[in-house]
């Protein structure tokens, strides 16, 4: 499965970011189930989805800056013997943990904005 090695080529580094992302799916799906049942939702809990988001983007970032720092080291170390093609690699796979990142980011949005429109429209009635 072609997901799972991209999970593992990325490292331990992404388990926080996928920790963060099922906890904000997990607070989504909790977020309507409370809608659909009470026809209220706590604005505590929808601004909790979009701070998981944002906090799992910002996580990601930080890791592939670390990451990048981490390499310039071992880049100076070797003297700068290493292949263009090894380099490039570990490039593309820098990028794994932010894109993820992204997407939590994007499905966290998508289910803030339409709790929060769900919410107002329930103020409304």
């Amino acid at each position: 499965m072609p997901m799972f090695e991209t999970f593992k080529q990325a490292g331990w580094y992404i388990i926080p970011t996928i920790t963060l992302g099922l906890i904000s799916l997990s607070l989504i799906i909790v977020a309507v189930g409370i809608s659909v049942k009470h026809k209220k939702v706590s604005g505590f809990l929808v601004d909790s989805i979009l701070f998981l988001g944002c906090l799992s983007l910002a996580y990601a970032l930080f890791e592939q800056m670390t990451g990048f720092f981490n390499a310039a080291d071992a880049l100076q170390k070797t003297g700068g013997a290493i292949s263009p093609s090894l380099a490039w690699l570990g490039l593309k796979i820098s990028f794994i943990n932010p894109m993820i990142g992204f997407v939590i980011l994007l499905y966290s949005a998508i289910g803030w904005y339409f709790l929060r429109l769900f919410k107002q429209q329930s103020l409304r009635e």
